[in-house]
Order: structure tokens, then C-alpha cells, then sequence
């Protein structure tokens, strides 16, 4: 199922249920207007990023590939809304994913600085590159009562997703050796993609619960030296429910 596919989906049983008028009394705190949730889970998805450059060196051309990954982590967010209806609402909300610091293997081929074409191929290793993410989510929300105490949740939206990424990509050679000195950079950009998940809440009282969500939240990134940098991807966690 491609991401176009699932966002339309989700829209579509968004306006079909507001379009429905159903009348059922949400769960929660039957007059609330208001519904805040906080949450902490992971973002399972794991990638890799290569990377090739070259550069003039010893009146030859050194060049250098490198192979990184971005690993899984912990996923933090909250969300805020507004019920427009009974069933219906917007909200908006903001998660923040850290993922585990990564390595990155870099092997370069070094011209010999007196001896023509006979290059040195060198290895190492970068350590402690950092990945982050911040999103903010809009979101249409329909909520399904299935009982007075437990509902079922689709949300979906525009989202803007900002990233962080290290990148073992800065090289430099000492003058009149074949060394590799390697200098992580850090680059960023905001992308815009679109979030699209759905929930299970149970509800202790009126007013406070506990819900199960399971998201996806991602978008394409644009970085200078990493075209087409896929980010976000599916996330699950547990959060608190509040209506007011």
C-alpha cells in the first residue's frame, strides 16, 4: 500500500463518518469539547544512508564512499484538540524522535602523494553520529464510542517534519600522507509529508484514559549532500487520555 493510498484512505472514512451525522456519545467526558493526550513509544524503522564524493589531490583524485545507519528509537509526543462535533475534530500535535547514535564506515582512496596511480585504500570508522527528528501534525479526528468506556480513534493530516542528521562526509588528508582524518557535519532541513494512525482508548473515568496508537508519520528530506532522505516512518506507543 503506497503512502498516497493509506492517507486517502484514511480521509475518506474521516468524511464518510462526518458526513454520517452519527450519533453515538463519544467516550469520555460526555459535554468535553477539549481532548489532550501525551505519549512515549519508539519508531521501529531502521535505514541506511551512502554517500560517494571525490576531490583533487597529489594532481590525482582521491574519492570516498561512505556507509552509515540511522538506527530505531524512542518517540515522545502530545496532542491537542478541539471536538467540532460530536465525532468529529481537529488537533494538532508534536512528537520528538532521537534515534540511537549510529556509525558510519568511510573508505577513501588516497593518491600516493609521489608516486603516480598508486593509490591506498583506507577504512575507518565514525562514531556517535546523531539523528533527530521534530514533527507537528494536523489532524482531522473521528472518534467511535464501543462503549461508554472504550473508543476507537482515525486521525489523520498534513505534517512538517524537521531533521537532524550527522554525516561522516567532511575528509581531509594531512599534507604528504595517504591518512583519512574524518569530521562528522551536521545538516538539517524541514520537509513536509502527511501522518495518518489510529487509536484505541479505554477510559477509566470521564475524563482520563489510556490509549494504544499506532501512526505513521513520515516525509522525504531534501539534504545538501543527502538527496531524498526518507524520515519518520511507523510509530507505536502507549499515551494519556484527558477530555475537558
Amino acid at each position: 500500500m503506497t503512502k498516497s493510498t493509506l492517507a486517502g484512505m484514511v480521509m475518506a472514512a474521516l468524511m464518510l463518518a462526518s458526513a454520517s451525522g452519527a450519533a453515538a456519545q463519544t467516550a469520555g467526558a460526555p459535554d468535553s469539547d477539549f481532548f489532550f493526550s501525551a505519549e512515549i513509544g519508539a519508531q521501529p524503522q531502521q535505514r541506511s544512508i551512502e554517500g560517494t564524493s571525490s576531490f583533487p589531490l597529489y594532481d590525482e583524485t582521491a574519492t570516498v564512499t561512505t556507509e552509515q545507519d540511522v538506527h530505531n528509537g524512542a518517540i515522545f509526543g502530545f496532542n491537542a484538540g478541539y471536538r467540532l462535533q460530536r465525532n468529529l475534530g481537529v488537533a494538532i500535535g508534536v512528537t520528538w524522535f532521537n534515534a540511537r547514535e549510529g556509525d558510519a564506515l568511510v573508505t577513501a582512496s588516497i593518491p600516493d602523494p609521489i608516486a603516480y596511480n598508486q593509490p591506498r585504500v583506507v577504512t575507518t570508522t565514525a562514531t556517535g553520529l546523531k539523528h533527530s527528528e521534530v514533527g507537528v501534525h494536523l489532524q482531522a479526528v473521528w472518534f467511535h464510542p464501543v462503549n461508554d468506556k472504550f473508543e476507537v480513534v482515525l486521525a489523520g493530516g498534513p505534517s512538517i517534519i524537521k531533521v537532524k542528521q550527522d554525516l561522516a562526509i567532511d575528509v581531509t588528508v594531512p599534507p604528504g600522507t595517504q591518512n583519512v582524518v574524518v569530521a562528522p557535519r551536521t545538516e538539517s532541513k524541514n520537509a513536509f509529508g502527511f501522518n495518518a494512525g489510529f487509536e484505541g482508548n479505554y477510559f477509566f473515568t470521564p475524563q482520563y484514559g489510556l490509549g494504544l496508537v499506532l501512526r505513521y508519520a513520515g516525509a522525504t528530506a531534501d539534504l545538501p549532500s543527502v538527496p531524498d532522505l526518507a524520515i519518520g516512518g511507523l510509530q507505536v506507543g502507549l499515551g494519556l487520555r484527558l477530555r475537558f
